[in-house]
């Protein structure tokens, strides 16, 4: 079977390599010439995303790209510890790395395989059958069209013209990375801190580099304002809204240089439709996660292995949506981490603790606050 893959992300990679294995013929079609060169956006792949690149024997090309994740730590707005999570190290996981990092090792993984990646493709159209228009005015061929063409999904709006668009958030998420030294964390470990306006989260790497993320509430711009602003306005924007906080968010901001971009957070409040008998969808096109809320990356892997790919039989296509909404974190597969209170919890801390929930931010409902094994940035 000919499979049509739109996306050379972390699901379209994924989704190529397992239907390899299964004995089909996937083609991955990236809009962009290459995986990207956001050095400071990073993330972190957690137990079920390992369990599932795992599962096709794709683990060992992420394990080589980055670091062990070795725990977390929740500190409140006055700089007191709330409470203290160490992960299971015995799961090959989470790891953390930047997302250029990850793009390049499966993409480099998936073409080892004999998967074919054409890059420059960007999907505009497509028919049953399937035939796939690009922006060139070029077009392809197949049995399957998978659309992991992202949060503003082409195939989703194939599959269903009247799809609800994405939703912002009313968050604006910043990514960074410094070499400054003396922030306190263990190398490896997470410190997710709550701001009196905005949370912030941060990992120092093996090598010194303290990589950093910011959750701050904000009003939608357009997308052309947000291209505007340069790594200078991103700093000052994060570091205003850390100011008055006795916490080391803004000396961490201060110490970086231009390495640092931003965007909105946005949400897909529901996918009411996933497939048509010849399309599909995968990662973000079908749940999207809020940027830096835990599973994005994860869920991209997991969902093939779940939903619809057997690594034995065919490519299944289904209609219903699953069980959990698409936008909702959740405690990863196989994660056997525990949480160590400390000292008297505040009542979010104790949410944490109960429920394995994380808060983010004062403005974030349950839905979008993290798992406690689910972070990401």
């Amino acid at each position: 079977m000919r499979v049509l893959i739109a996306g050379g992300g972390v699901a379209g990679t994924v989704t190529a390599m397992a239907l390899r294995l299964a004995g089909h013929e996937p083609v991955v079609y990236e809009a962009h010439s290459s995986g990207g060169a956001d050095t400071g956006a990073f993330l972190v792949v957690m137990h079920n995303g390992m369990n599932a690149l795992r599962a096709i024997d794709a683990d060992r090309p992420v394990i080589e790209a980055s670091f062990a994740s070795t725990g977390l730590e929740l500190v409140g707005p006055d700089g007191t510890t709330l409470g203290v999570r160490e992960f299971d190290r015995e799961l090959d996981g989470p790891r953390t790395l930047t997302r250029a990092a990850l793009y390049r090792a499966l993409q480099q993984e998936a073409e080892r395989r004999g998967v074919e990646i054409v890059h420059g493709k960007r999907l505009v159209s497509a028919t049953e059958g399937v035939t796939a228009t690009f922006q060139d005015g070029t077009t392809a061929s197949g049995d399957v069209l998978v659309g992991a063409d992202g949060l503003h999904s082409v195939v989703r709006t194939l599959i269903d013209p009247q799809a609800e668009p994405p939703r912002f958030t009313g968050l604006t998420v910043v990514y960074g990375s410094t070499r400054a030294e003396g922030f306190p964390a263990a190398p490896g470990s997470y410190r997710m801190l709550r701001g009196s306006r905005a949370a912030f989260g941060y990992t120092t790497a093996p090598d010194g580099t303290t990589y950093w993320f910011a959750r701050v509430p904000d009003t939608e711009r357009s997308r052309a304002e947000i291209a505007a602003v340069t790594p200078e306005g991103w700093r000052e924007f994060t570091r205003a809204a850390f100011a008055d906080d006795p916490l080391p968010c803004a000396a961490i901001v201060a110490a970086t240089g231009d390495d640092v971009h931003g965007g909105h957070s946005y949400d897909l409040p529901t996918t009411r439709v996933w497939s048509t008998p010849s399309m599909v969808l995968a990662g973000d096109a079908a749940h999207a996660a809020s940027p830096a809320a835990g599973q994005g990356a994860s869920m991209a892997r997991w969902r093939w292995k779940t939903r619809w790919c057997s690594a034995s039989a065919s490519v299944t296509c289904r209609t219903r949506p699953p069980r959990s909404r698409p936008t909702t974190g959740c405690a990863a597969p196989g994660s056997r981490s525990s949480w160590r209170p400390a000292r008297a919890r505040t009542s979010a801390a104790s949410e944490a603790g109960h429920t394995g929930i994380i808060w983010t931010g004062p403005r974030e409902s349950q839905r979008e606050r993290l798992a406690g094994d689910t972070i990401r940035a």
